[in-house]
């Protein structure tokens, strides 16, 4: 087996935060704690599953970060990690999609499809095989350059044969994935993108006609249904919205969103949200709270869960002048949503508005005590 002798659990751990040390400091890098709740807890659904289909000790937990890229790509890497491009949330076209594409990356690190590609790659010194992860990692965020920037000297090849999973493992991956969906009550959904979202992602995933042929043979081909999720859609909204960083940008995503058509009241709210996101990164806050308005009109019925993110957005409004209130009312979001590092996130800026900080040093400190990791 030539995942064995390579690299222990540990050892991909600790590979795993060197990497991840580099990735946050990438202008990429997005720190939004509501998109990854969201995320986050796809993964948390399906890990029990991934866990039992391991080859070996698999990580106790699996954990999602984000990168402004608008390609339709997710990647994995050691420790358990699971690196998302916005332009998935954007492309895929219900929180089913997204599960089977986490299904998928999961399964490369619980089937050791990393430990047997780095044994490939002759099992060099711990220093060395850190380098060559670094620029594996920065390969499957799509960026070839810097991929070749870390490549020094003779480790050019190796860094070429690491950049993409054997067919095999692939073939390995959609099949252990797909048991890890079912499993975790999902629909088994990989072969079932759309052809444009299928072509996208299989460019960094290898696709051939026999893989095609093998997940369609089992899990149907059969149009999806539209989801009607409104988390998903305000997620998906949310990705839209955070993805530009540059004004033109955004300005050209806001108009997008306002030629939008929606076909059912999720897709309303979320077209609203969207816009209110980007008119707040636009300063432009009295019209942000009128698009907002509208997202909350839209599905005034659904369940306080799927409202928050509007709920969240409404606090980060009044921030902007009335903090005393804002701080009021992310504290009642917390309290009825404690599990939420969004919630927490903002109640913790709301805090640190107010001109007495003593509340927001007492609740800063419990917070690093209870989430260090934040």
């Amino acid at each position: 087996d030539p995942a064995q002798g390579s690299l222990s659990s540990v050892q991909e751990k600790r590979l795993g935060e060197i990497i991840m040390r580099e990735m946050r400091q990438e202008p990429d890098y997005l720190h939004d704690s509501l998109l990854r709740d969201y995320l986050q807890a796809i993964v948390d659904r399906l890990t029990p599953a991934a866990r039992r289909t391991a080859e070996m000790e698999a990580p106790a937990h699996f954990r999602v970060f984000l990168l402004r890229d608008r390609s339709f790509n997710a990647f994995a890497l050691p420790g358990g990690w699971i690196g998302v491009h916005t332009g998935l949330i954007i492309d895929a076209q219900s929180h089913d999609q997204v599960a089977a594409v986490f299904a998928h990356e999961m399964s490369h690190i619980t089937q050791r499809h990393i430990a047997q590609r780095l044994a490939q790659m002759g099992r060099d010194r711990l220093l060395s095989i850190g380098s060559l992860l670094l620029a594996v990692a920065a390969a499957s965020a799509g960026q070839d350059q810097a991929a070749q920037g870390l490549a020094m000297g003779g480790q050019a090849a190796a860094i070429d044969r690491a950049l993409r999973f054997s067919r095999s493992n692939e073939r390995d991956a959609d099949r252990t994935g797909e048991e890890v969906l079912a499993e975790s009550g999902y629909p088994q959904n990989l072969s079932r993108l759309d052809d444009s979202d299928v072509l996208a992602f299989l460019q960094t995933h290898p696709l051939t006609s026999e893989r095609i042929a093998d997940a369609q043979a089992r899990g149907g081909n059969h149009p999806l249904p539209p989801d009607h999720d409104l988390m998903f859609w305000l997620m998906h909204a949310r990705a839209r919205a955070l993805t530009p960083t540059k004004r033109d940008a955004m300005q050209r995503e806001e108009k997008r969103f306002s030629a939008d058509k929606a076909a059912f009241p999720a897709q309303q709210a979320a077209i609203a949200y969207g816009q209110a996101v980007l008119l707040q990164r636009l300063g432009r806050f009295d019209a942000a709270a009128a698009a907002l308005t509208r997202a909350q009109a839209a599905v005034a019925s659904a369940p306080a869960a799927e409202r928050l993110p509007l709920d969240l957005l409404q606090a980060e409004l009044l921030l902007e002048h009335q903090p005393a209130q804002a701080a009021d009312a992310a504290r009642a979001l917390y309290r009825q949503f404690p599990q939420s590092t969004a919630a927490r996130h903002l109640l913790a800026r709301c805090l640190l508005a107010l001109p007495d900080k003593k509340s927001a040093r007492e609740f800063l400190r419990q917070q690093t005590v209870a989430h260090p990791q934040d």
